[in-house]
């Protein structure tokens, strides 16, 4: 009997414990199996975030201005490396890190760890050629920006994670910067991550394409012209502006100093600030065609009309303002030509405050243009209810108000179209990778004054840049220019003035009797002259004669060079002499032939060919190129392929 009992009790042991078991194995297999899968997923597997290519960004002329290239990362699996070290000091002087650094991340015992992103072929060869086992590599999309300097304040540039962090590349990230993909990692039989054997689970979606309302002719020389002019004025800045006043498109956009988007780090916050539309400044007596269009527009004064300019002094309140040049009394025209404060302060105690301050207001003055580059200062107007006594008399000639110089480019604008504000913009369309347009811009454009007043200031712009007007250095032999001079003294931080410190401009258009563009050329603190007439106004007539030419504005001698040497990237790649090879081509779009590109940086070769039509999309890693297909002098057709340290490089023709 105990026998029997005994067997029974194990029984009912053994059944338990079996009912235990499949009961755990029930919840284990099939409550928890998803739980439990996505655990050992994690134990076994390790996910990378692939970064999508970026939509390239043209000019208004297809002219690549930022495009996508291959470059290998390098990475490294916790444990793998036996001598972490030996390795740092040997990895040291390739990627530029410290061996301190390297070190650490090489010790971790465990997972994927980043050593350096996005380096050159150049560098992968070296590290190849160590031989050290552990050290991996993956290829991830890095933007490089072809003509190097060459409108980088407008393009803005994109970080090591491909995410646009100024300019244009911030502004348009939505569009431009694709989707991620993911990468497993596979664990080894000896514990190391083996991402060769992994797979891609997500493959990048690349970006739209941009294209600009940019000329690359056009900016290439307004900046020919602009750092010179800044460096012969000894000054700290200086900034031009050209844009098509009839719609409102950019046509250049340069600040100088300037920095190399491809090697951003390397240059500060200053050099990197779009002051185009970051800073703002008392507008000087450029502002005096805000008092004049409102003062012609009320009828209250004729160009004929004598102005009592006070011997060159007036008392506003409590201050006295006084002209460069004493007058006694002028012609209302030439109060305008001449630039007397004391005879348009005059007239702007006729317009009185309310409609001076309205129509600064209709201008644009205290609020932002809604140009598409981010941080666009929206300057300063007050309300006429903080406006002080001497207030009339400051504003009227452009003090006591600020604007940036996209701002004061409209006002010139207005003049050049008939009496139109019109929204400035630097973006043309975005498409996507099958031409299909998801944005495009459209003009934008509100009456400010009437045609006649729009002549009158016509005719007065104009008498500006005659003999005896202010702007007599911005006149082209040849063709007809408008335009006023402006000389604003600069703000101090916490009010008042910077003894000495100016800012010089030109507002202007030309041809005069049928615009073409409207332009602004600013220096800011100029040493020795700095009137706007004797330091702008020169910067605007040299940048207009080139203007003049690639625009093929008739009046004007059209013998030029079609080959002109591209700014160069920090640090340059040279060949050769040393000399940069990248250039703009001229080639008949139905003869195009394919260029020598053995011996080439892969930057200049994808900016050549950009130059003759070619979008480079690019598949290699390495440095220089090695072999091409067609061959030097023969006829491009269809599928190009220029290889790049032993892989290929895929091109196709534009448009």
């Amino acid at each position: 009997m105990k026998h029997r009992n005994r067997l029974i009790f194990i029984a009912v042991l053994v059944f338990a414990w079996a009912g235990i078991l499949v009961s755990r194995l029930v919840t284990l297999q099939v409550f928890r199996a998803e739980e439990l899968g996505e655990r050992a997923e994690r134990q076994y597997q390790q996910k990378v975030v692939l970064t999508p290519k970026r939509g390239s960004i043209f000019d208004r002329n297809g002219r690549t201005m930022a495009i996508n290239v291959d470059a290998p990362s390098l990475y490294a699996i916790g444990g793998d490396v036996a001598d972490p070290a030996a390795v740092a000091d040997a990895l040291s002087p390739i990627i530029g890190s410290s061996e301190a650094e390297i070190e650490r991340v090489l010790r971790r015992r465990s997972g994927f760890t980043w050593l350096k992103r996005k380096i050159d072929g150049e560098q992968r060869e070296r590290i190849e050629a160590l031989g050290i086992d552990g050290l991996h590599f993956v290829t991830e999309s890095k933007r490089d920006y072809p003509a190097g300097r060459l409108a980088c304040h407008v393009l803005g540039f994109a970080g090591i994670d491909n995410d646009g962090l100024a300019g244009l590349e911030y502004e348009y990230d939505k569009y431009l910067r694709g989707k991620p993909g993911l990468m497993l990692g596979i664990r080894g039989a000896k514990g190391g991550y083996l991402f060769s054997a992994g797979k891609i689970v997500t493959h990048p979606t690349g970006g739209n394409d941009v294209t600009l309302t940019l000329d690359f002719r056009v900016q290439n020389a307004v900046e020919a012209e602009l750092k010179p002019a800044v460096e012969a004025a000894r000054a700290r800045s200086g900034t031009v502006i050209v844009m098509d006043h009839e719609s409102g498109e950019i046509l250049a956009m340069a600040n100088y100093p300037d920095f190399d988007p491809n090697n951003y780090g390397r240059f500060d916050a200053f050099a990197r600030k779009n002051r185009a539309v970051v800073d703002a400044y008392e507008p000087g007596s450029t502002f005096k065609i805000v008092t004049t269009a409102v003062a012609l527009e009320l009828d209250l004064v004729d160009l004929a009309d004598v102005i009592d300019c006070g011997n060159g002094a007036i008392a506003i309140g409590s201050r006295i303002i006084r002209d460069h040049h004493a007058y006694d009394e002028l012609p209302f025209r030439e109060v305008f030509e001449k630039s007397s404060n004391v005879g348009v302060i005059r007239v702007g105690l006729q317009v009185e405050e309310v409609p001076l301050h309205d129509m600064a207001a209709e201008f644009g003055f205290g609020r932002q243009s809604g140009i598409d580059l981010p941080a666009e200062n929206p300057g300063l107007l007050r309300p006429v209810s903080k406006w002080t006594e001497g207030s009339i008399g400051s504003i009227s000639i452009g003090q006591e108000v600020s604007a940036n110089p996209v701002q004061i480019l409209l006002m010139g604008a207005a003049v050049a179209n008939g009496g139109y504000w019109v929204k400035p913009h630097v973006v043309a369309r975005v498409t996507e990778a099958d031409g299909h347009v998801v944005y495009e811009a459209g003009p934008e454009r509100r009456r400010l004054f009437s045609e006649r007043t729009a002549a009158l200031l016509r005719e007065m712009t104009r008498g500006v840049v005659l003999t005896g007007g202010t702007g007599e250095q911005a006149e082209i032999d040849g063709i007809p220019v408008a335009g006023k001079t402006g000389t604003g003294e600069v703000s101090a931080p916490r009010g008042g003035y910077i003894p000495g410190a100016y800012l010089s401009s030109f507002l202007g258009y030309l041809p005069y009797d049928n615009p073409r563009f409207t332009m602004i050329c600013l220096i800011d603190r100029p040493q020795g002259k700095y009137y706007g007439g004797d330091v702008a106004a020169p910067l605007f007539r040299r940048i207009g004669e080139r203007l003049a030419r690639v625009l093929e504005i008739d009046s004007i001698d059209q013998d030029y060079a079609v080959l002109d040497e591209l700014p160069q990237s920090e640090p340059g790649p040279a060949v050769g002499n040393g000399r940069p090879t990248r250039r703009v081509l001229s080639q008949p779009d139905s003869a195009l032939v394919m260029p020598n590109l053995h011996g080439l940086s892969l930057r200049d070769a994808i900016a050549l060919l950009a130059e003759i039509g070619i979008v480079p999309v690019v598949e290699g890693e390495g440095g220089r190129v090695s072999g091409q297909t067609p061959s030097p002098g023969e006829p491009i057709g269809g599928r190009t392929v220029i290889r790049c340290g032993g892989t290929g490089i895929a091109q196709n023709r534009m448009r």
